[in-house]
């Protein structure tokens, strides 16, 4: 969405560009493609004056960031104070009010034990952010609803540890057995070797 916006703002000023310079009508090629080179000149620009802040160990640019980006660029000082003192008061005036850009959303404020009403630790300032709740750091159960019983967590694990080995010997007789019908879910579930045959002509499964 910024994007297109500034996309927009481009394409209205490379109008009143064209029309400065002399133009009576442009056309909306032209017009976009003028406002491409707009926005790549500005973000060289920007590029370049903030490499030359971090080169002199500065986080923020000036003035002579700029003249130096400037000079890279091809531009000369004097040459766009000459082209300046050419406008018109009229020309210096963009076409539309524009709110401020980009529009900076506010950082998002943690509430303080004092916004909380709360009392910190001796150690901690209640000025700071307040702790999270305590669902989001308390000690959570690995098995709901009877995490605290050992004996049913037992059982759990033993009927998962069936549950598997179920699976793993119709898988084993799916494979040893193809075109027959596999095991029924109600059938018991045997050791692997007894699934390959009775009559122990099949061999091992799994290499035993």
């Amino acid at each position: 969405m910024a994007d297109g916006f500034s996309r927009e703002i481009s394409r209205v000023v490379a109008g009143q560009l064209a029309e400065v310079a002399g133009y009576e009508s442009v056309q909306d090629s032209a017009a976009e493609v003028l406002g491409e080179l707009l926005i790549k000149y500005i973000t060289e620009l920007s590029a370049s004056s903030h490499g030359y802040a971090e080169l002199a160990n500065r986080t923020a640019i000036n003035v002579h960031d700029i003249l130096l980006a400037l000079d890279d660029l091809g531009t000369s000082v004097p040459e766009l104070q000459n082209y300046l003192s050419s406008l018109t008061t009229d020309d210096n005036t963009f076409a539309h009010p524009l709110p401020q850009y980009p529009i900076q959303k506010p950082g998002r404020k943690l509430p303080t034990f004092q916004d909380k009403k709360e009392t910190p630790p001796p150690h901690i300032p209640p000025f700071l952010p307040a702790f999270p709740d305590k669902h989001t750091y308390v000690q959570t159960p690995k098995f709901p609803g009877h995490e605290q019983d050992p004996a049913k967590q037992t059982q759990m694990v033993q009927q998962a540890r069936r549950q598997a080995e179920k699976s793993l010997v119709k898988l084993h007789y799916s494979l040893t057995n193809p075109g027959q019908q596999g095991l029924q879910d109600g059938a018991p579930a045997g050791p692997p070797a007894a699934a390959a045959g009775a009559g122990g002509g099949g061999a091992a499964p799994f290499g035993i």
